[in-house]
Order: C-alpha cells, then structure tokens, then sequence
C-alpha cells in the first residue's frame, strides 16, 4: 500500500508507534503537513471514491454544510458474509445516516468517507486519544462543540468487506466492545444533555450505543417468540404479540434494503445470519480487552466492479 500511495504525486506519512491507532496516525499527519487546507476528508486505504466525490463534497461545503458523512457503499459482494457486511452497511445508511439527518439529528459517522472543516478536525482530534470506534467519539465531541454531521448520500465511496467469519467476528468485537465504552464515557453528559433538551447529542450519545447489534436482537427475539409459543400458558405478553415485534423488527430492516440487492446470493447469504448471531452473541463475552488496541480489519485483495450497483441505484 504504501509503495503505491508512493508512485501517486502525494506526501506520504510513514508512522511508527508502539500501539498504533488511526487518531495518533491522523494526528501525527496533520501535525505535519500544516494548517492551510480548507476540507480534511478521511479515507481508509482499500476505498475507492466515484469520479464526481470531491465534487460533491465541495458543493456541499459551499452550501454550508462543513461536517459530512458520505455514503459507503459495498466495494465486493464475493463471499456470503461480504454479502452480510454490505447488507449491514445498506441499512445502517437508511437508518442511521438518511432516517437521522431527515428527523434533525446527527448522521452517524463510519470511519471513512468523513470531510470535515479542517481546522475543526485538527482541534478535534488533537483532544482525543480513542483506540477503538474513533467515529464514535468523533461525532459525539463534534456535537458538543456545535456541529453536527450531515449525511450526504450522492457521494459514493467504495469500501471493501470482510470476507471471512474469524475476521468478521475479530472486527464486531472491536465495534461491540468500542460502543459500550463511549456509553460509559459519555453516559451522565448524555442524560445531562436530554434534560437540557439537547435530543441530537443524547441520541449519539447514548440512545445508539445503548443498542445491542441488529443481528443479536433479532436473534434473541426470534427466541422470545419461540418460548412464548412453549410457555404460553405461564407468560402475560401473548406470543402473537411478540411474532407481530419480531416480523416488524424484520420489516423494517427489508424497507430499507434496494429491489437490486434482492437476487440469489442475497438469500444465499441470509442463511449465514444464524452463524453471525452466534459469532455476535459469543463477542459479547469476550469484550475485555478488544479496545486496548487497534485491531487491522484483513481484506482480500478485490477490484473494484465495473458494474457495482447495489445500494447505489
């Protein structure tokens, strides 16, 4: 990677740290290339950004929106849980991205395919010394000093999923583990902030990492359902009551899916949802530690489709 990023006519950082983390790496950049930029926009090194990206952002800073979060979109789809992770990233983009930004509150941010007002960004992350789920921490300082993330969903960056079960375990983990760290931080300020009528900071703060992961709810309600049906007699909640929870859970999860994803590797890939709620259940017993250090997220080696369409049409 860095003998390509090399070849291009670009400064390249090397850094070296005996716990290296994406802050220190950004920190240590931007402590050297200087304070005259108008946009810093964050990438991971296997992303790939659509022809017209800068554009976009550019447009949409003028238009004075200085805090964006673009959309990522899935760069591969060739095994069943880079299908899963795609999956995934298409919903939390409805959700969590489009769904907040039209209901006022803050997009939440990926890790990537960030742009921010630069000298905002440089101040920000001087203050932070986050391991794990940076983005995390990120959006929720940035709503405390006044700004909050917009989601701009015509800008398209390409993002590689992971393709193997040991990594997507490896890497949920580290999400897992990251979340409920920021809602210990940030618990009493979240609920400071909701008495003060702030709704956009304790949401970040608090309601989304407050959540179990999708798949462990859906996993542990279809249990809920099953147990009903055995125990109906001893239960006050009837088991019609919770299928009717668990087939709208479901639903909403397909509203938020594109007609073009619905094809046979989709429902090829549906079938691994048992073995990722699994992995998923198992992480959260095995949290301790998973943020002491940065966890590299392997990839396969994959280019980019010519025809990639999913979540993007």
């Amino acid at each position: 990677t860095l003998n390509k990023l090399r070849s291009l006519p670009i400064k390249v950082i090397e850094v070296f740290f005996e716990t290296s983390t994406k802050v220190k790496a950004l920190n240590e950049a931007m402590s050297q290339i200087g304070d005259n930029y108008d946009i810093g926009l964050i990438l991971d090194a296997d992303n790939v950004m659509e022809s017209d990206f800068l554009l976009k952002i550019n447009q949409t800073f003028n238009a004075g929106f200085k805090n964006i979060q673009a959309r990522r979109v899935a760069k591969n789809t060739n095994t069943d849980f880079a299908k899963l992770d795609a999956l995934s990233e298409i919903i939390n983009n409805h959700i969590y991205r489009k769904g907040h930004t039209v209901l006022g509150f803050s997009s939440s941010l990926i890790g990537s395919g960030m742009a921010f007002e630069y000298p905002t960004l440089k101040a920000t992350m001087a203050s932070m010394d986050s391991v794990g789920g940076f983005d995390r921490e990120l959006e929720v300082i940035l709503i405390l000093k006044g700004h909050k993330p917009y989601y701009l969903p015509s800008a398209i960056v390409y993002d590689e999923k992971v393709e193997k079960a040991d990594v997507f375990a490896s890497q949920r983990k580290r999400w897992i583990a990251s979340q409920f760290i920021y809602l210990r931080k940030y618990f009493a300020r979240g609920f400071v902030g909701l008495l003060k009528g702030n709704l956009v900071f304790f949401n970040s703060a608090i309601l989304r990492n407050i959540q179990l992961p999708r798949v462990i709810n859906l996993g542990f309600l279809f249990m809920i359902v099953l147990i009903s049906f055995v125990l109906k007699s001893y239960t006050t909640i009837s088991p019609l009551t919770w299928t009717l929870l668990f087939l709208g859970y479901l639903f909403s999860f397909f509203l938020a899916v594109p007609l073009s994803f619905y094809d046979k590797a989709f429902f090829n890939a549906l079938i691994k949802v048992p073995q990722a709620f699994f992995i998923m259940t198992v992480a959260l017993f095995k949290l301790k530690g998973a943020n002491s250090k940065f966890i590299h997220t392997p990839h396969g080696v994959v280019e980019v489709e010519a025809n990639v369409k999913h979540g993007v049409k």
